[in-house]
Order: structure tokens, then C-alpha cells, then sequence
């Protein structure tokens, strides 16, 4: 309190000493400009200049002050616009999820110009204008994308690859996710996407290549990979065979022999490939080869699919073979009827009809196939039951038809 009023004195003092300085004062300004003088006094001037000087703070905070509130109604318009646009955008990816390709196409290009990020305007639109057969409309769309955003090159090309693979143009697509490669080469996506390629255009050299990376990168599920490996190696395992084919059985089989070595060993105990190997190996006439591998394979563990296939090998020692596999038929396997099919075949070779005949029946009798059923006839044709085997066929024709027309006159 006691300052307030120290400072009201000093105030006080020092304005009167200022008004009196102002009355005594005898000190004049004079201004001459041509032949026009202005004479005033000096306190006068002061006055003047300050006077002077707020006008002119005054014009220019007014003159600020509307250039700021121009530019705040110009970005509340603009502000307006791209909301409208942002809606128009968000109907249009709606309608491409629901695959309404000219609505979406038209709200996506239409908003595009308003959007401060159009890309992903340019990008579904450009795959609305391929789904509707507009190819070159498509690849002007994704320019502009390109060329509205930095460092879009990778989105870009994804969006072209995906929208080729829907069309089949699969060396097209190929070309272009090598451009992806360039930009991202461990990018997950583009990995998927060359496995689609490679799949569809049976690519095994560049897919052996490629299966190492989806591995890295945990591309698609455990299983899913593994099923990859699996068809891949069966097609290489192939590969083989036909890319020697002027060779003699003697050189199939012995490079045949050699990339199965190479093989991991959880592969060759997997029953889809080890039973193409087998064939492969039935195909060269190796018999005895493939016997030794399919009896020491379903001595470690049980696929119908083996023991059918050993059921079919000429061995050059039949009653070996069939000394192999009746073991097999024990309490758990006793109904087995692809083993039971087998073993019938097995006795072909060894000649022994009846027995062969008892294990067809006995097949047939857990489950019918066409294949028992003509192993039964043609061996009942060649004893010359030929009633009986003519019967057989039959219904072993039957039973290899889905459906019948209905006529009351055929029962």
C-alpha cells in the first residue's frame, strides 16, 4: 500500500514538473517545403510525431488484422471442402469393398482433387477401372498416385501386381513385383505375392529360391509352408525324371537316387513325397528298389497309400515281398481293406488264386472299389468263372457310378 502511494506522489511530481517545462518552454520546430513553411512549438511537434506514429500502428494492426481474418475464412471454405471430400472418399472405399466398381470410381476420382493425400483415392480407383476392363484408365490413375505422394513406388506396385494376379497375367505381374523387389525386397507382401506367381506359372527354380525368405519372414502359417515345400520338392523330384529323359533308366535312376539324398530326412518320411519317389522309381522299372524303401518305410510307420503301392510292384522275388507284408495284417489292421487289396495282388504274382481270391472278397467286403472289383473279375475269368466274373464287373461298374437315372423298369 505504502508504495502504491509513493508512486501516485512521484507521479504526481513528475507530471508537474512536465506541464511546467511544457509553459515555459520558448524552443520552436519550423518545417519549410518550397515556399510553404509550418512554426510550431517544440512540445507541439512531440505531440504530433506520437499522434503520428499510433495512427500509423492503428492502420497497420487493422490492415493485419482483416488479412488474418481473410486467410482464417479461406481455410474454414477449404477446411469445409476436403471434410466433403474425406466423406466422398469414405462412400467410395465402401462401395469398392462391395465391389460396386463405377460408383466407386466415380466418388474416388471426384474427391481425389480435393484430398490433401489423394493416394489412396488414385490407388482403389485405378483397381476399380482394371475390375471394369479400363486397363490404361487403370495405369494413368496409378501414375498419379505415384506422383502425388513421396515414396509411394512400393504401394504402387503392389496395387498393380494384386490387380494383374486377378487377371491371370501372371508374367506381367511377375515384371512388376520386380520392381517391388527393387524398392522392398523382404517386404512380406511382396513375398506372398511372388509365391502366388511362382505357383501359378510352376516356377519350382525360382520358388526353391524364394522359400528360404518366406521362412525368414514367417510367410503364411507353419503348415502352410510346410505343404509349399512339400509340392515343391515333388515337382523338383519330377523334374528329374524329365529333364533327362534322352538318358537311360540306369542314369534316371542314379540322378533320381542322388537328389533324393539331398532330400531333409523329415521329408523323405513324408507320405505324399515318398510315395512319388516311389513311383518314380516303379516308373524306372527298380522294383526291388522301391520294395526296400516302402517295407522299411511301413515298418516305421503306416500309410494305406504305401502299402497300396507295394501291392503293385513286380519284385523279382514276389514270395519275399508278400512274406514282408502278411505281418501287417495284424489285430489292428485285420480290416484294413486297401492292405487287404494288396496282399491279394501280391498273391497274383505268386500265383496262389485262392488265396488272392479270399483277400479280394474280404477287401470288398469292408469297402467296395472299382479297382477290387476288377482284380476279382479278370482273376475269375482266368479260373473261367466267367458268370461270375462278368457279374463282378458289373458291379464293379456300378460302383464306380455317382448317380443313375431313376426307371422303375431297370429294378
Amino acid at each position: 500500500m505504502m508504495r502504491l502511494l509513493l508512486l501516485f506522489c512521484a507521479a504526481l511530481v513528475i507530471g508537474g514538473l512536465f506541464v511546467y517545462q511544457v509553459q515555459q518552454g520558448s524552443g520552436y520546430i519550423l518545417i519549410v517545403w518550397g515556399k510553404t513553411s509550418i512554426e510550431m512549438s517544440v512540445w507541439f511537434g512531440v505531440f504530433a510525431a506520437i499522434g503520428m506514429i499510433f495512427m500509423l500502428w492503428l492502420c497497420i494492426y487493422l490492415v493485419i488484422g482483416s488479412l488474418r481474418g481473410l486467410s482464417s475464412t479461406k481455410q474454414k471454405i477449404v477446411g469445409y471442402s476436403e471434410h466433403k471430400a474425406q466423406q466422398q472418399t469414405m462412400v467410395g472405399l465402401i462401395h469398392f469393398i462391395e465391389g460396386n466398381w463405377l460408383s466407386a470410381y466415380n466418388k474416388l476420382t471426384r474427391s481425389a482433387k480435393k484430398m490433401s493425400a489423394p493416394i489412396i483415392n488414385y490407388l482403389a480407383a485405378a483397381s476399380c477401372a482394371y475390375k471394369m476392363g479400363n486397363e490404361q484408365d487403370a495405369l494413368q490413375l496409378l501414375h498419379r498416385a505415384e506422383k502425388s505422394t513421396v515414396n509411394s513406388g512400393l504401394a504402387v506396385a503392389l496395387t498393380q501386381a494384386r490387380m494383374q494376379l486377378s487377371n491371370q497375367q501372371y508374367e506381367q505381374a511377375l515384371a512388376t513385383l520386380e520392381r517391388a523387389v527393387k524398392i522392398k525386397p523382404l517386404h512380406p507382401v511382396v513375398l506372398a505375392l511372388q509365391q502366388q506367381v511362382y505357383e501359378a506359372l510352376n516356377d519350382w527354380a525360382s520358388m526353391k529360391k524364394l522359400l528360404p525368405k518366406l521362412h525368414q519372414q514367417n510367410i503364411g502359417s507353419l503348415k502352410q509352408r510346410y505343404y509349399l515345400e512339400q509340392k515343391l520338392r515333388q515337382a523338383l523330384l519330377a523334374d528329374v525324371i524329365s529333364k533327362k529323359i534322352e538318358l537311360g533308366n540306369e542314369e534316371k535312376y542314379e540322378a533320381l537316387n542322388q537328389y533324393w539324398k539331398k532330400v531333409p530326412a523329415n521329408f523323405q518320411q513324408d507320405c505324399v513325397l515318398l510315395s512319388s519317389y516311389a513311383r518314380e522309381l516303379m516308373a524306372l522299372r527298380k522294383y526291388d528298389q522301391a520294395e526296400s524303401l516302402l517295407a522299411k518305410s511301413l515298418k516305421r510307420q503306416w500309410h494305406d497309400e504305401w502299402a497300396e503301392l507295394y501291392g503293385l510292384l513286380q519284385t523279382s522275388k514276389p514270395e519275399k515281398a508278400l512274406k514282408t507284408a502278411e505281418p501287417w495284417l495284424t489285430t489292428s489292421r485285420e480290416k484294413n481293406p486297401i492292405l487287404l487289396l494288396a496282399l491279394g495282388r501280391l498273391c497274383l504274382q505268386c500265383k496262389q488264386w485262392g488265396r488272392a481270391k479270399d483277400f479280394f472278397k474280404q477287401s470288398l467286403e469292408l469297402q467296395t472299389s472299382p479297382e477290387t472289383y476288377a482284380e476279382l473279375a479278370r482273376l475269375q475269368k482266368y479260373l473261367g468263372e466267367d458268370k461270375n466274373s462278368q457279374d463282378v464287373y458289373r458291379l464293379g461298374l456300378l460302383s464306380s457310378v455317382k448317380n443313375l437315372a431313376t426307371v422303375a423298369e431297370f429294378k
